[in-house]
């Protein structure tokens, strides 16, 4: 069974960092690093880490230079087979969840990124759920990026691909997906909702906007150059408005080298994906029947 290393990057967390922390020791799963890296806080974060550190595997305190040079501390002290990152904001969904991810890594040994779906909170309350399983291919995910809240990451992603760049701010965690993407690794998806995602972070504060499009635009000049926004809005076009000519593209050669690696783990989705298919095929030979009917 997998090693996992939970990170958890916090600065002055004091009203929400208890229940983070009580999030990963609760779970029921025995095979867990925990590390903390805390930007120095100033207020009673410390006070309140320091209850559990005997339960703390590492705890780092310094100032760093933003989310995810203290991301990259975690990794480099990281020594699970899988690394996960929790922020002191944020929970697991329930005590779970580590164990049924581990039993997904265990049936599929190649995979490099296990993603699941996350729940967003804002004030305490139930917003939405992103299915984060609606990202098929490499246009679905310059539409839709994942959230790292519901993703785990095989320590090799790191290894082969290198740590976050800190000179972003905001979507670093979504060029490392788009370069383990590209190179068409193995990924499982799950429909089990992974964490609990609170609003107000940098990627979802309107506030930070006008950055967040700034580093998008880099984010598709680096990893997309060829793949024009022209070209993704004609595609979009055509599977509105002539979606029989879109699902020849969909079958095409063309289409299949944007298809991403992916296996979705839940037999209930399978079934399902297996249901739409049967219901399609008959729909067309009810069809072919009535024209045949018709015409002859």
């Amino acid at each position: 069974m997998p090693k996992f290393s939970v990170i958890t990057v916090c600065k002055n967390e004091e009203k929400t960092i208890e229940k983070t922390i009580l999030s990963v020791l609760n779970q029921q799963y025995a095979d867990v690093e925990f590390i903390i890296v805390d930007g120095k806080s100033t207020d009673k974060t410390l006070d309140i880490i320091n209850k559990y550190r005997d339960r703390i595997d590492i705890l780092i305190s310094e100032t760093d230079s933003g989310v995810y040079s203290a991301m990259n501390k975690g990794i480099q002290k990281a020594t699970g087979d899988f690394l996960f990152f929790l922020n002191g904001n944020d929970t697991f969904k329930d005590d779970f969840v580590l164990k049924k991810v581990a039993k997904i890594i265990t049936d599929y040994l190649d995979a490099k990124l296990v993603i699941g779906n996350v729940d967003f909170y804002e004030n305490g309350n139930y917003k939405f759920t992103n299915h984060q399983e609606d990202v098929l291919t490499i246009f679905d995910f310059q539409k839709k990026f994942y959230s790292h809240q519901g993703i785990f990451y095989s320590k090799s992603v790191f290894e082969k691909y290198g740590l976050y760049n800190e000179n972003l701010r905001i979507i670093s965690d979504n060029l490392l997906n788009a370069k383990v993407l590209k190179n068409n690794e193995l990924i499982v998806y799950t429909k089990d909702i992974i964490s609990n995602f609170t609003l107000g972070g940098l990627s979802s504060n309107l506030n930070y906007k006008q950055l967040l499009d700034k580093e998008k635009k880099y984010l598709h000049n680096k990893m997309f150059k060829y793949q024009s926004v022209m070209v993704r809005n004609i595609i979009s076009l055509i599977k509105y408005f002539l979606p029989r000519v879109y699902e020849l593209y969909y079958k095409s050669p063309i289409y299949k080298t944007y298809q991403l690696k992916t296996v979705i783990y839940d037999k209930e989705k399978i079934w399902w994906k297996r249901y739409l298919l049967f219901y399609q095929v008959t729909k067309i030979m009810l069809l072919i029947y009535v024209l045949q009917c018709i015409l002859f």
